[in-house]
């Protein structure tokens, strides 16, 4: 199967905590496991997705897990609908509902929870989908932006005009999420649609990295090193500022010419027919050549009898 992108993976546990709460996933990891067919992949996309994990006692590292494992398992062994939001908003449901049982009944697991950002690329588009404070990010010709929206208290300031983006950035409050899986019975996610072009990078982070490299500082760093040293110096940037959380990202880089899409025939049959008629009216008024004279009738002859 041809392949259209390249993908680098890292997470570090950072340098104070001592166990990584981050999960991540990327497809081809996952074909093996799941016995995933070229064709299944070509039906249904690729996915990838970056969990962040809470709660006492490694319990953030089970939840993110579980994610990860939930996340991809039910999307690819569900039944196919034909519509990849249908399939992708049932499968965060289902794994939020595991996640959400299996801390009810552990009480050693009570409280924990996990972020989401997760992105499928299938037919030259990007589905991405969010819940919580992990984020994704596309980079295209040298310009960088955040597609997913935050669900956290600070950002809701934000939203709300009480905090500034930068305040926010240093807000003591800023790692409180007020959306994740497993923390609820129920959860919304929240959908994201983006063209995938040929150079793009889409990059999907645990605030791990988010709150220690600025989006600017990303920028500059996808736009001076190819894709393997571009994730290394991220995480390294991170680390050099301390690195108080774990650290975690995806990068995928769209490359090669997207498939020639089909031409819709009916329009083309159209503008042909009008053509052949205006060129037969045109022809037929102005360019048709002028009939000859009709020959004069031979002059009549009166016979004697």
């Amino acid at each position: 199967m041809h392949i259209l992108y390249a993908i680098q993976t890292r997470t570090h546990p950072g340098k104070v905590r001592d166990n990584n709460e981050d999960a991540l996933g990327a497809v081809l990891d996952w074909q093996d496991k799941l016995g995933l067919s070229d064709e299944t992949l070509q039906q249904r996309g690729h996915l990838f997705a970056v969990a962040d994990g809470m709660g006492g006692h490694a319990a953030g590292e089970v939840a993110s897990q579980l994610a990860i494992q939930g996340l991809f398992s039910t999307y690819y062994a569900d039944d196919w609908p034909g519509k990849e939001r249908e399939l992708l908003s049932r499968a965060i449901h289902t794994t939020n509902q595991a996640i959400w049982q299996k801390a009810d009944a552990d009480p050693s697991l009570n409280g924990m929870g996990t972020t989401l950002v997760a992105a499928l690329y299938r037919e030259c588009k990007w589905l991405i989908v969010n819940v919580g404070d992990s984020r994704a990010y596309l980079f295209r010709e040298g310009k960088l932006w955040q597609v997913t929206h935050d669900h956290s208290w600070v950002a809701e300031q934000v939203n709300n005009g009480l905090l500034t983006a930068e305040e926010a950035a240093h807000h003591p409050f800023r790692n409180v999420i007020t959306r994740s899986l497993g923390s609820e019975p129920e959860v919304e996610p929240e959908f994201f649609a983006e063209e995938a072009r040929p150079g793009d990078i889409l990059l999907l982070c645990s605030d791990g990295l988010s709150n220690q490299v600025s989006d600017e500082e990303m920028a500059g760093i996808l736009r001076a090193y190819p894709l393997d040293e571009a994730a290394d110096r991220l995480v390294e940037m991170a680390l050099e500022r301390g690195a108080p959380d774990n650290v975690t990202l995806i990068l995928v880089q769209v490359q090669g010419d997207p498939p020639p899409r089909p031409r819709p025939f009916l329009p083309w049959l159209a503008v042909a027919a009008t053509l052949l008629i205006l060129g037969g009216f045109v022809y037929w008024n102005f360019m048709r050549p002028a009939a000859p004279p009709a020959a004069p009738a031979p002059p009549r002859v009166a016979l004697n009898d």
